[in-house]
């Protein structure tokens, strides 16, 4: 069970437990991130993360959870963005491990094409770039 002390005047506008229990796993990080980062760069670094590798993010958005689509994680990186950025890098890993096990297959899939065209006298045209 996580759990976290808040005093009442850090409750501002938010009453939810989840809320509170993230930010306080992350409040070092992203008190550094405020103090060295814009909003801006911290929601352009966000936007650079896929949706559907933005699911930490859900702990922050008000509503029905089942409802946590593309516009929910753009709204929240948009009110939160510093907290949003320290949950993140705290999450990255499965959004990582996804990409390389993409890339894998990609290359091995790239590989195939090339060994067959090589085979078949067929010279693919360079990429361009």
């Amino acid at each position: 069970m996580r759990f976290t002390v808040v005093k009442s005047s850090e409750l501002g506008d938010r009453w939810d437990a989840q809320f509170h229990i993230a930010l306080a796993e992350v409040r070092a990080r992203y008190d550094h991130l405020r103090r060295t980062m814009t909003s801006e760069e911290a929601i352009t670094k966000l936007n650079a993360i896929p949706n559907r590798d933005r699911m930490p993010l859900a702990v922050l958005f008000r509503g029905s959870r089942d409802r946590f689509d593309g516009a929910a994680s753009d709204r929240v990186i948009r009110e939160y963005p510093h907290l949003a950025l320290a949950i993140m890098e705290r999450n990255l890993e499965p959004a990582i491990n996804r990409i390389r096990d993409e890339s894998e297959k990609n290359e091995a899939a790239l590989k195939a094409l090339m060994d067959l065209a090589r085979e078949s006298g067929t010279q693919p045209s360079p990429r361009s770039v």
